[in-house]
């Protein structure tokens, strides 16, 4: 009995652990996964950005319509093409490098879930062999307490008897 409790205690803090170390890793991928979201939103915004004022100094080199107010500022500023131009090709690298680790990110996730979806059953499980043993736990302490009670009350009569 001592060792089925035991045994109990040991079941109940293994499911505590997988589901605190899932629990934390599931929280901690999807915080990389949201800051990973972030960065890539502003890399696109930054690309945008880019795209508009490079397409705005293509105008103004072949005399087109007017830029708008960020390339105006751009080009007053003295930034040339070839840095535009530079500048956008770091940004799609970087864009790719970001989506890149979103996806490895999302597929750990993913992994992290399927393997938290397969420990489900062992899971329920342990949690049906701690039930039997607390049941089991229980049914054995009346038992012995209805032995002790029975002990007490035969030991009673017998000292009665006796006397």
């Amino acid at each position: 009995s001592e060792q089925r409790a035991s045994r109990i205690t040991q079941l109940d803090s293994y499911v505590e652990e997988i589901k605190t170390s899932m629990g934390d890793t599931i929280a901690n991928l999807e915080s990389k996964l949201s800051s990973q979201t972030e960065k890539l939103h502003l890399v696109e915004e930054k690309l945008r950005r880019t795209e508009e004022v490079l397409d705005a100094e293509l105008h103004k080199e072949t005399d087109l319509p007017k830029l708008t107010d960020s390339s105006s500022m751009i080009a007053a500023n003295g930034i040339s093409l070839s840095t535009l131009y530079s500048e956008y090709n770091h940004l799609k690298k970087q864009l790719v490098v970001e989506r890149s680790q979103k996806e490895k990110i999302q597929v750990q996730l993913e992994s992290f879930i399927h393997e938290l979806d397969a420990r489900k059953p062992a899971i329920a499980n342990y949690r049906e062999q701690i039930q039997f043993y607390e049941n089991s736990v229980k049914e054995l302490v009346g038992k012995v307490e209805t032995i002790r009670a029975e002990k007490a009350e035969v030991e009673r009569d017998a000292k009665r008897l006796r006397n």
